[in-house]
């Protein structure tokens, strides 16, 4: 479909057309920043079911894996930040229009699994859910139903969904931060992002109203902002591997989410480097395909994890875990792509 804009295309992110350069300056080659994010999507990704695997099917947190398997989540922040700031400040669009794509694309793929969690808790009773027996569960399903739990500062009943309420609440609010930027200079956007993510982070500290982690939304912005690379910049390298040794040994939560902060950031700008050495191995066709059904994944790959640990063999042996980590990862690839290809893609195109 056309963007109205020369030499441009568009695809679909979250139920938002992000206008594609035909033709990068100065490369043959045009959706390649796109496609290495939509291969570092399926990184995160990877990572959090690594992490959803030990902690549900094996019932630890290995000590490593912990900081390095959440990292994921972080990553989608940042992600999901970065390509609503690029539709935003580069497309004018209605705040209708902005938020019918994002519906189209996000609730009917969403309302399907709450559904099918709702159903399987009638029938197990695990007690992962509570059902809505009062007028009070009921209104927490109504708020799980609408996304709007993050922003009554509350928690998901569906905790497997908590990172797509903050993202959903980010989306509904951040049109109304990133148009007035439109009018500044583009030297001046970044300065400005910055200082709304130490609001974020200060307000954050202060109230507890939202999870520290959830200002990496702000992080994306301010990484496409800012971003002028387009070989690999070393000392992005350095900044990303030191942030992931500071996460994954950092003695506090603090410190912890400082090593986030250098990690994540420098990783996205990195993949964004259209010529560098990530964005080429992120841009491999198997590992963009798999980003591509990210989301479709990220809602249903619990589904396989809980069978899993409710009906498989306990005490596995390393080589044991292995393989059912492989089979579940495959499976919940599986389910992503015929809810891609049935639900999800068609439902976007009415958003469009």
């Amino acid at each position: 479909m056309s963007t109205g804009v020369p030499g441009q295309a568009q695809v679909e992110e979250l139920g938002v057309r992000v206008p594609v350069p035909t033709r990068v300056e100065g490369s043959a080659r045009g959706r390649e920043w796109y496609d290495s994010l939509q291969g570092l999507r399926a990184v995160a990704m990877t990572l959090v079911f690594g992490y959803h695997f030990l902690t549900m099917t094996l019932g630890e947190r290995r000590f490593v894996y912990h900081p390095v398997g959440s990292l994921g989540t972080d990553i989608f922040f940042a992600l999901a930040g970065a390509l609503a700031y690029r539709s935003l400040i580069r497309e004018p669009i209605t705040y209708w229009s902005y938020m019918k794509r994002r519906v189209w694309r996000i609730y009917p793929v969403y309302l399907i699994v709450f559904g099918v969690y709702v159903g399987l808790e009638l029938v197990l009773r695990t007690g992962r859910m509570p059902l809505p027996v009062n007028l009070e569960v009921a209104g927490q399903y109504l708020s799980d139903l609408l996304l709007v739990t993050a922003l009554r500062g509350g928690w998901p009943i569906l905790d497997v969904t908590w990172a797509l309420h903050f993202i959903f609440a980010f989306y509904l609010v951040s049109p109304l931060v990133v148009w007035p930027l439109r009018r500044l200079p583009p030297q001046w956007r970044p300065l400005v992002l910055v200082g709304l993510w130490v609001v974020g982070v200060l307000v954050s500290e202060k109230t507890g109203w939202y999870p520290l982690r959830v200002t990496l939304l702000m992080a994306g912005p301010l990484v496409w902002a800012a971003r002028r690379m387009r070989h690999t910049n070393w000392i992005e390298v350095a900044v990303a591997v030191s942030g992931v040794v500071v996460r994954m040994w950092g003695r506090s939560p603090e410190v912890q989410f400082l090593g986030t902060v250098m990690a994540v950031p420098a990783i996205v700008s990195l993949a964004l480097a259209e010529d560098g050495w990530l964005g080429h191995l992120l841009r491999w066709r198997p590992l963009a395909w798999v980003g591509g059904r990210s989301y479709s994944f990220y809602l249903l790959h619990s589904l396989p994890l809980l069978a899993l640990g409710a009906f498989g063999p306990k005490n596995l042996p390393v080589w044991g875990a292995g393989l059912a980590a492989v089979g579940g990862y495959g499976v919940s690839v599986g389910l992503a792509a015929v809810m891609y290809r049935y639900v999800e893609e068609p439902m976007s195109r009415k958003g469009r």
